[in-house]
């Protein structure tokens, strides 16, 4: 009886850890300076390549305007600015695309070894938002000076981007 007991214990606690690790997060918050009201989900991995680049996301809500926080790692392309000229195409498993612009230049902060970071925002219409919560993320394209990257997602990384979009709208 008591070792059924622990088994079961031990099968409680591993599901409500891998539901843990597997949701989208939303911070909901007030801004003690300005009163507005902040949601915003974890930060997340979009794309990871080992030895070429990393893109992580955040999706943000502050009082009726939706944005994304996008952080770029990429490895020996220093230097580069990404300029308000640059596209950032979304291609949802659905077959919608999104294209998003930064409002300003965005200069490169060098690492080390090489490697540059850029840190981007990207304003969205609810009607896009809405988009991205009913189809997950399958394709990425952003340029950066006129140089294409292009990234195809995995489906447990598209989900994660679903997974924000709806936390963002509720």
């Amino acid at each position: 009886m008591k070792n059924s007991i622990k088994i079961l214990g031990l099968v409680i606690l591993f599901f409500i850890g891998f539901t843990n690790v597997n949701a989208q997060k939303c911070i909901s918050e007030k801004n003690p300076i300005t009163g507005e009201f902040v949601k915003k989900t974890d930060e997340f991995v979009i794309v990871l390549h080992q030895a070429q680049s990393k893109i992580t996301a955040t999706f943000n809500k502050v009082s009726e305007k939706y944005y994304i926080d996008v952080k770029i790692l990429l490895d020996n392309y220093s230097g580069k600015v990404l300029t308000s000229d640059d596209e950032y195409i979304i291609k949802l498993a659905d077959g919608k695309i999104i294209t998003l612009k930064t409002k300003e230049n965005v200069i490169p902060a060098a690492m080390a070894f090489g490697w540059s970071s850029y840190e981007c925002r990207f304003y969205l219409s609810e009607e896009e938002l809405k988009n991205m919560q009913n189809s997950a993320l399958a394709f990425l394209r952003f340029s950066i000076s006129g140089k294409a990257f292009d990234e195809t997602i995995s489906a447990k990384n598209g989900k994660k981007w679903l997974k924000a979009a709806k936390c963002i709208l509720e």
